[in-house]
């Protein structure tokens, strides 16, 4: 969709790296934003989690990083293979469109 909004091509038809900038700035907002990102809900998690004793808030935030790093590490490879997609969809239509000029 980002592609299909932004993408505009130079002369020889090639396909420039707006969308690729767009969804670069999308991503950092989702991640970063102060009010509702992935980071400060992260942030709030473990901070709700330090009004307990010692051994059980370690435990406890251990259980909580790992189940982050799993989900984190979930969205990131379907991201890459997402990118990775459209990336080869991009080349065989730019290696189309120059081989039918």
């Amino acid at each position: 969709l980002i592609g299909h909004v932004f993408s505009s091509k130079t002369k020889r038809g090639q396909i420039q790296d707006v969308p690729v900038q767009v969804a670069r700035s999308l991503l950092q907002r989702i991640i970063n934003d102060p009010i509702c990102g992935v980071q400060s809900r992260i942030d709030e998690l473990l901070e709700s989690i330090d009004g307990k004793d010692a051994f059980d808030a370690g435990s406890k935030k251990l259980d909580t990083f790992v189940v982050i790093h799993e989900k984190a590490a979930g969205l990131f490879q379907l991201l890459r293979e997402a990118a990775e997609k459209n990336l080869i969809r991009r080349r065989t239509s730019s290696q189309q469109s120059s081989s039918d000029s």
